[in-house]
């Protein structure tokens, strides 16, 4: 009797870890998925603008502007895999990233949290590792165009 216990205990134990597993496992998704469903196929991806402030002591605010297709592509494609977790956190906006496509436009920030927010979009995400985003938006370092803001501003 005492040995049947601690098996139901045991097996209850593991159907518990399972369901949490399974729940975790559906609040994440990735990058990929995402911009799958918020750009569809038949949309083309014209430019990408993106903006980063920081308000930091030194003020810096830095614009960057994307036509070229393979750098476009870097910033969509590059971080597929990043995993997200949906979330309602939200910290201040670091990057403001506008892509336009041949039907709409579409907004993306990036807090300083490492939370990823779409406009219109039903899901807040926080990301899990690296942020493989904006390292490939930093990647492209050289398309910045950089201007400083004194504190008093």
């Amino acid at each position: 009797m005492r040995k049947k216990k601690i098996w139901n205990l045991v097996i209850l134990f593991l159907i518990i870890v399972a369901v949490f597993f399974m729940v975790a496992q559906w609040r994440t998704t990735t990058y990929k998925e995402v911009i799958t469903d918020l750009i569809s196929e038949d949309e083309e991806i014209r430019t990408i603008d993106i903006t980063y402030y920081n308000n930091s002591d030194e003020r810096v605010w830095k614009d960057m502007y994307l036509e070229n297709n393979d750098e476009m592509m870097k910033i969509i494609e590059q971080p597929a895999d990043m995993k997200l977790k949906k979330t309602t956190e939200r910290g201040d906006t670091e990057y403001f990233i506008t892509v336009r496509t041949t039907k709409s436009a579409y907004s993306i920030s990036i807090d300083n949290k490492h939370n990823l927010f779409i406009e219109g979009h039903k899901y807040n995400y926080h990301i899990i590792g690296d942020n493989v985003l904006v390292e490939s938006i930093e990647s492209l370092g050289d398309k910045w165009g950089i201007n400083k803001f004194s504190k008093e501003r």
